[in-house]
């Protein structure tokens, strides 16, 4: 499933192992098929997409900018990949290696997060975003601590959020990631947090160091009660595996709307509020969103109307996923001690869905 051997080296990313998007166009379909048999390697059936088709298009189309380095005889053991998520969202991710190969295999993560940086690829984007792995090893799929030092140390990507949002693996095991981004510039917010988005001081402690991490400052959180019930005003789509929650000027029925997803395999829902909301309503669809058995998870810049604002993030877990959690294994120097006990200590209330 190699690419083809008579395509060069792409020697401008600064590495003779390493093919960027330019070269891996060339040979669409076998570029998707050396990605997905990396991926396939490490997660079984890899769940934002199981097959190659859909990838080609996406590195046709330019969706998709790949990544991909090789070993001596040309065998592709290492893969990333920069995808347009929307005119201003930009993900870093499809990041793996073959698990026989050790260590030294990051680069096609490194070029394609300095690809963007450089204005080389999406050029108008605003923010690199990346969902990271936290899991511990098991015996079927390698842990996620590799991927943690190299987009939380060494790209310099921002954590803002973890939750179970993922599963894939063989058998099948719901994760905890953790949502982080690079802005190209500084997202200067000013915004007020009700205190009741937090069920209890641990909550609010790592929504304050995550905060901390991307402002350098501490949130203005306002105590609020926010018992009063109100009806949110939501709209619902949903992305790849997720069921996704977007106040809008729609009024879903959001338990019937969780029910049919659930029920339909969809084991993780979100829903986004955006801080330019009133605090009142907030702190209203905050009290709504516990009621229907959500949990605050942080929050993420996003960029509308030419400025950044943000969104706080919460979510709900299906009773599949609690019983297929696997618990964070965090590694040493991404996050202060004190951090590491408290995101352990959520992960297992995530799984025994505890406040």
């Amino acid at each position: 499933m190699a690419i083809e051997r008579l395509l060069p080296i792409d020697s401008s990313y600064g590495d003779f192992n390493v093919r960027g998007p330019e070269l891996c166009a060339l040979n669409p379909e076998a570029t998707a098929k050396s990605i997905m048999a990396i991926l396939s390697a490490n997660y079984g059936t890899h769940n934002l997409s199981s097959a190659w088709e859909p990838l080609a298009r996406d590195i046709i189309n330019g969706r998709i900018l790949p990544f991909v380095s090789f070993d001596t005889q040309g065998n592709p053991v290492a893969c990333a990949a920069l995808i347009k998520q929307n005119d201003h969202d930009v993900e870093i991710g499809r990041g793996a290696c073959l698990p026989s190969m050790n260590g030294g295999h990051a680069r096609p993560l490194l070029l394609a997060a300095q690809s963007w940086e450089s204005g080389t690829a999406f050029p108008e984007s605003k923010i690199l975003r990346a969902e990271v792995r936290t899991a511990k090893p098991t015996r079927e799929v390698q842990g996620g601590q590799a991927t943690q030092v190299i987009c939380l140390e060494k790209i310099g990507l921002v954590p803002t959020a973890i939750g179970p949002f993922f599963h894939h693996g063989n058998p099948d095991r719901q994760e905890i990631f953790i949502l982080a981004s690079k802005c190209k510039e500084f997202p200067i917010v000013s915004a007020a947090v009700p205190s009741n988005i937090f069920a209890n001081k641990n909550e609010a402690r790592l929504f304050e160091f995550f905060w901390f991490n991307q402002f350098g400052k501490r949130p203005s959180i306002v105590p609020m009660e926010g018992n009063g019930y109100q009806t949110p005003s939501f709209s619902v789509h949903r992305e790849g595996p997720l069921l996704v929650f977007v106040h809008g000027d729609e009024t879903v029925d959001v338990n019937s709307e969780i029910k049919k997803a659930f029920s339909e395999g969809i084991r993780f829902a979100i829903a986004r509020v955006r801080l330019t909301e009133s605090i009142d309503n907030i702190a209203k669809s905050a009290a709504s969103l516990r009621g229907f058995g959500f949990k605050m998870m942080g929050f993420e810049p996003v960029f509308a109307d030419d400025h950044f604002e943000i969104e706080i993030l919460f979510g709900r877990l299906s009773e599949t996923g609690k019983g297929r959690l696997v618990a964070p294994c965090f590694v040493e120097r991404i996050f202060p001690h004190e951090i590491e006990d408290l995101l352990l200590i959520d992960s297992i209330k995530w799984r025994r869905n505890e406040k």
